[in-house]
């Protein structure tokens, strides 16, 4: 399943931050080598199934994406050392809509449009 890379913001911490972190923990690159673009001014509430809130705890979560520059190369990644992404795949904004999750894709949808 094919997804952007995605986490919480911790206590004291600025979304930015946090942005920046997610993407250097996911991706296991060191963090500055990625460069905030712009934040894409959409949301998506995320609610997990009943059952993951009564039994794990989850709440559920607020996303909000960012565009990120990556500053490296390709070899930077170390997915070897990655405990959330098993693979990388460079795509045009294009490509994006035919391999995200279905349960992503109008979130997705939004998103490209502030791609130009």
């Amino acid at each position: 399943i094919w997804q952007f890379p995605q986490g919480g913001v911790d206590a004291n911490e600025k979304e930015e931050e946090a942005a920046l972190r997610e993407a250097s923990e996911e991706l296991a690159a060191p963090i500055h080598l990625f460069k905030i673009i712009k934040k894409i001014p959409e949301t998506h509430q995320y609610n997990p199934p009943r059952y993951a809130q009564l039994i794990q705890g989850y709440k559920g979560q607020k996303q909000t994406p960012y565009l990120i520059e990556f500053l490296g190369k390709d070899s930077d990644f170390k997915l070897e050392d990655s405990h959330e992404a098993e693979a990388i795949k460079w795509l045009d904004k294009r490509q994006i809509l035919e391999l995200i999750h279905h349960h992503r894709k109008e979130f997705a949808e939004k998103i490209v449009k502030h791609l130009d």
